[in-house]
């Protein structure tokens, strides 16, 4: 009997160290910074990723970013996952995409993954944000986290984002961790109590400062994206995109409706939510410098320039000279980014995929918006 507990002990810890073990080794990850237009510096790529990790809910204390980061040669940066302020349920799960990046045909043949890539399957991939991020599973574990019984409600009638009308709910609270709004998209209209809601999105905010964001069905239960049919909302990071490190007052001119807090009110309430989660970020002492405000577009402009890269990516990223690549693109039509002017001579990624060296992780066919092939590593 004694020899039987004896070898289910050993194997009890066998197992254990076996699983740590893996775990810890797929807590680091292989970047590959890939130049993609003519202003583009490894430096830049690197405040990009920085504020991903933010976004991502990574807290960066002081010192902690550049301490991750490892060079392993003039384009190649190993990351920690572990040395960045995430916790252990963004591990976790981070852990499981690092594995999944790392048995990719690309990280085995170029040793590592593009950081564009790496963002577009973390950040850009809604169940994995989810995931890493940890938000609420349904509608109703949100509301009574953040204890919406004495919300303040706000009808807008016209929307720069919703198709139709959209209600807005806000905590009445200045507690940090219990800011909260939910905008409630769908049918009918609301001064004539018709309205229905149909899809709902939520902002709150992490313990780093930064907002996050998840989209509810009508059941209540957590969909990777706002349907276009109620309006251009997206998916979590084209929330990110349009509020960028703010919450947003109105920008459409709204008339009052009776029963409902007045417009002027609405955008008092969102700049005082706006001033405390100023404070309490100035308070942080972390390597994401919230005073540069635009700096977030360079995390964008990786995401973006992988999706609709130049030949000067593609040229670094596949390793194939000007010549060859000139030879493949023969029948590719070139455009101009529509946001980033600078950026020009762009090819859809998904329209020469095919012509790249090795084969890639499956991405979302959109990093903003509803699409039929996003990644979830997660589905149970």
């Amino acid at each position: 009997m004694k020899s039987i507990i004896t070898i289910f002990i050993i194997t009890c810890i066998f197992t254990t160290a076996f699983v740590l073990n893996k775990t810890e080794c797929n807590t680091k990850i292989n970047l590959r910074f890939n130049l993609a237009y003519k202003e583009d510096s490894i430096d830049k790529q690197k405040k990009g990723l920085l504020w991903a990790l933010s976004f991502l809910g990574a807290e960066l204390p002081k010192g902690t970013f550049e301490r991750s980061l490892i060079k392993k040669d003039s384009t190649i940066f190993e990351l920690d996952v572990t040395k960045v302020g995430f916790n252990k349920n963004a591990i976790n799960a981070l852990s499981t995409i690092i594995e999944n990046l790392k048995e990719s045909e690309e990280y085995k043949q170029k040793k590592g993954i593009d950081l564009g890539e790496f963002i577009i399957y973390t950040l850009g991939s809604s169940w994995h944000y989810y995931e890493i991020t940890g938000v609420c599973k349904t509608i109703n574990e949100f509301k009574q986290k953040h204890n919406f019984n004495n919300a303040v409600v706000f009808p807008v009638t016209n929307s720069s984002v919703a198709k139709g009308h959209r209600l807005i709910e806000i905590t009445n609270t200045n507690e940090i961790n219990k800011i909260a709004f939910l905008a409630h998209e769908g049918t009918g209209e609301i001064n004539n109590n018709t309205f229905n809601s149909e899809t709902t999105e939520t902002v709150d905010i992490m313990k780093n400062g930064q907002q996050r964001f998840a989209i509810y069905n009508k059941e209540g239960n957590l969909i990777a994206s706002s349907e276009r049919k109620f309006g251009e909302a997206g998916k979590p990071i084209k929330c990110l995109w349009c509020h960028e490190i703010y919450i947003q007052p109105l920008y459409l001119k709204n008339e009052i409706t009776k029963g409902y807090i007045s417009p002027l009110e609405f955008d008092s309430i969102v700049n005082s939510k706006m001033d405390y989660i100023t404070s309490y970020r100035n308070k942080l002492k972390t390597d994401l410098n919230y005073s540069k405000k635009q700096e977030h577009t360079l995390m964008e402009l990786l995401y973006i320039t992988y999706m609709e890269p130049s030949k000067l990516k593609l040229e670094n990223e596949w390793g194939i000279n000007p010549f060859n690549l000139e030879t493949l693109f023969i029948f590719n039509k070139t455009h101009q980014h529509k946001e980033f002017k600078y950026l020009e001579n762009l090819r859809y990624r998904n329209e020469i995929k095919t012509n790249s060296p090795y084969e890639s992780i499956l991405l979302p066919d959109s990093v903003r918006d509803e699409n039929i092939h996003e990644p979830n590593l997660f589905k149970k």
